[in-house]
């Protein structure tokens, strides 16, 4: 508990006078210089962003089967010799993508106390709403594939009041190519970001519509400024970021899709504020130098009232004293002083900028958000060049090697003599016949024996080591990502199936990396969520979602709105891969259990993979079958208590039923 700081809520915060030589902070800057430093941000980050971007660019056109450069195919073209693409690196990330799909692990809420686990569920159903029922399981894929790629992909929660206009919160994929993410950040998860920049295009319509009496003013910004190159003939030219760069520099205005470019700019700073104990429910809260001060002149007021309303009763009581036995009214409380201790707090911005015009900056909407709401999922660091980079890059060079000796081997193969015969001047009877009847079946071919006997062209065998060559490249490539044949679904032999799981699990282990980059993405992402949830679902409102049994509402009550909850990443329970190995572990452990008497619960219906509809009418009937034989345990039976007699027989001496008082000893 925090100590009273605050004695007298009559006593009003001091204000806190401003330093004049300390440098604002980029909330009070005055909006021309903002958006200079929102511009200088920009620019660093695009800087630090640009070299990378080129090498992702790569990454994903190996992935799309853009595996030939110019200079490689203007050679082999002007040769007239073929250029085959045989991609194993979309093969591979499939692969990944599948067993992370199949094995996805879901976000849940759990209560900081014991009287927070109902909410807690309640709210795991509203989270559940959001990933299965609004597409968020979507953008969880496509992020993750992202990740698998080039090392890097995006997601940001989003509300739609266009599909609901009570808001429908969604989560939405981001192109990484529009995120701009502090220079200094380090964390698989960019929870340590100052800062993280969004750069999207965005027509004048659009803008106008969201942001009314923008466009004209930036219309007139393409008839001066920095400007690039004219490129239509109209007046409009290129609007670089840096206009000395005109080659790698982000452009504000791009004259070919008349789209100006909207940079949504989120960040962090520390200011001065306190932390008050909410009487309500005992729980910590943050409030700014503002807030604090109008909670104590509340609180100022409210004991100013149960001050004259306790003067006001003495003077009733005394003018008109209650008789013998009357009631009397009881006597109004004093609020305590208010618990509360000053520190830093860390607040969050938001802010549209385009071009040099300040469209909005505000405070986040979300009191409870404690990081920025776009979240990254990285999956392996280069702590030399500073960079995340994914699966792909790692085995680009064999992939180019396999794609040149595959061609390689098939251009020596037409180059090579075909099936052919040879003789002696004058030895085919029949040259004609010869060439076209002796690739048919039963024909008969005349020759001369006086000239001597025609006798086949032995054609060379192609080298061993080339044949190798063609399973060489895939096996190195399996054993640089650690995507293994049986990942892909494939078999090698007759293994069993039980011998492929292994196998699969091993590789899981060697891609350990991205799985627990992704898991950390998700913990912070549930809590990027709460956030949204308490924000934006009011008080009452009913939400449809489908649980374990079925269709169920949710309303959002007031302790779901203010509690605090922490969030963990389980394996979700409809995994068909969990239950299809836990049906194989029952089949081997439930006939022993049963042959040694063991009862069986009905709980273990729901380990079945079967629809969920199934499950429930069979673990009805198991429990109506048990009920009626007598063999199911009172509801508040505990291991250690006494054994109830069967229904309908009476209790041995001495045995009190459970939840009943114990007998008193006679006086």
């Amino acid at each position: 508990m925090l100590e009273p700081t605050v004695t007298g809520v009559a006593e009003s915060a001091a204000p806190v006078e401003a330093d004049p030589d300390k440098p604002l902070a980029a909330f009070d800057l005055e909006d021309g210089k903002f958006v200079e430093l929102v511009r200088k941000w920009f620019l660093e980050a695009s800087k630090k962003k640009q070299p990378i971007m080129r090498k992702r660019k790569v990454d994903h056109e190996m992935y799309a089967g853009k595996q030939w450069s110019e200079t490689d195919t203007s050679g082999p073209a002007n040769a007239k010799r073929p250029r085959l693409t045989i991609n194993l690196i979309l093969t591979m990330i499939n692969a990944v993508e599948g067993e992370e799909r199949t094995n996805r692990q879901e976000m849940k809420f759990y209560g900081t106390g014991g009287e927070d686990d109902e909410n807690a569920a309640n709210l795991n159903r509203i989270l559940k709403w959001i990933v299965k029922g609004c597409g968020g399981e979507f953008a969880l894929s496509q992020q993750f594939r992202n990740g698998a790629i080039s090392g890097e992909g995006w997601v940001v929660p989003e509300v739609d009041f266009f599909d609901d206009p009570e808001g429908k919160i969604k989560l939405a994929f981001v192109p990484d190519a529009e995120m701009f993410d502090d220079p200094l950040s380090v964390s698989p998860v960019g929870d340590d970001a100052r800062r993280r920049q969004r750069a999207k295009q965005m027509t004048e319509d659009e803008l106008e519509a969201r942001w009314p009496g923008c466009a004209a003013q930036l219309r007139s910004n393409t008839e001066g400024g920095e400007l690039g190159t004219e490129r239509d003939g109209k007046g409009f030219r290129d609007i670089y970021l840096d206009p000395a760069d005109q080659v790698n520099s982000p452009k504000l205005y791009n004259c070919d899709t008349k789209m100006w470019t909207v940079l949504e700019t989120w960040w962090w700073q520390i200011e001065s504020g306190w932390v008050v104990i909410n009487e309500q429910t005992g729980l910590m809260e943050e409030k700014t130098e503002e807030e604090f001060s109008q909670l104590q002149d509340q609180r100022a007021q409210d004991i100013q009232n149960a001050q004259v309303q306790a003067i006001n009763a003495q003077l009733t009581a005394a003018i008109n004293p209650p008789a013998l036995g009357q009631p009397v009214m009881p006597q109004p409380q004093i609020p305590p002083p208010l618990q509360a201790k000053q520190r830093p707090l860390r607040k969050f911005y938001q802010a549209f900028t385009v071009y040099d015009v300040l469209l909005e900056k505000k405070a986040s909407p979300m009191p409870r958000l404690k990081r920025i709401p776009y979240i990254p999922v990285r999956a392996m660091f280069d702590s030399t060049n500073g960079e995340w980079f994914g699966l792909v890059r790692p085995v680009t060079d064999v992939q180019k090697q396999h794609n040149v000796e595959q061609s390689t081997i098939v251009a020596l193969i037409q180059l090579m003599g075909k099936g052919s015969w040879k003789g002696p001047k004058g030895s085919f009877h029949n040259k004609h016949e010869w060439e076209t009847k002796l690739g048919q079946t039963g024909q008969l071919l005349e020759y001369n024996a006086a000239r001597g006997e025609p006798k086949p062209i032995e054609v060379p065998p192609i080298p061993r080591h080339l044949v190798d060559l063609a399973m060489t490249r895939p096996q190195m490539i399996r054993e640089i990502s650690g995507v293994n044949v049986e990942m892909t679904g494939q078999r090698q032999g007759s293994d069993a199936g039980v011998v492929m799981e292994m196998r699969k699990k091993a590789a899981r282990t060697s891609l350990a990396p991205l799985f627990d980059n992704f898991r950390h993405t998700k913990i912070e992402l549930g809590m990027v969520l709460l956030a949204y949830i308490q924000t934006y679902i009011s008080v009452g409102r009913m939400i449809r979602v489908v649980g374990p049994d079925g269709a169920a509402a949710v309303s959002m009550t007031t302790d779901m709105s203010i509690g605090q909850y922490d969030v963990t990443v389980e394996e979700t329970d409809s995994s068909v891969n969990d239950r299809m190995a836990t049906l194989n572990i029952l089949q081997t452990t439930l006939p022993q259990v049963m042959s040694a008497g063991i009862p069986v619960p009905p709980e273990f219906i729901d380990l079945l993979p079967m629809p969920p509809h199934v499950r429930d009418a069979w673990k009805r009937l198991v429990l109506w079958q048990m009920t009626t034989a007598g063999t199911l345990p009172p509801p508040d039976w505990k291991a250690g208590d006494p054994i109830p007699p069967p229904p309908g027989m009476p209790l041995p001496p001495g045995v009190v039923p459970s939840g009943a008082p114990a007998p008193q000893p006679a006086q």
